[in-house]
């Protein structure tokens, strides 16, 4: 996980069957908590002949306002947000 000024960025590398699920960035400072979710899907190149592994890249932007720097960033996989 790499955090910027206005972004976080998870890396997945060697991507596998393992790693696919419902991703979900999770911000919070004194202004609230937000949080973003994204797919990790299979790709549907099997019929192409195409296997290995991969990188992915999830960009986080804070939804938050920025008024004040964040005190929690993360990233949850598969989660219930309630």
């Amino acid at each position: 996980i790499q955090n910027f000024s206005t972004r976080s960025i998870l890396t997945v590398t060697n991507v596998t069957q393992e790693h696919f699920g419902n991703y979900t960035c999770v911000a919070a400072n004194k202004l609230g908590t937000t949080n973003a979710s994204l797919p990790l899907n299979p790709p549907s190149t099997a019929q192409y002949g195409i296997t290995g592994s991969a990188d992915v890249l999830f960009s986080c932007w804070y939804l938050v306002l920025t008024l004040s720097s964040f005190t929690s960033i993360f990233y949850l996989k598969n989660a219930i947000l309630q």
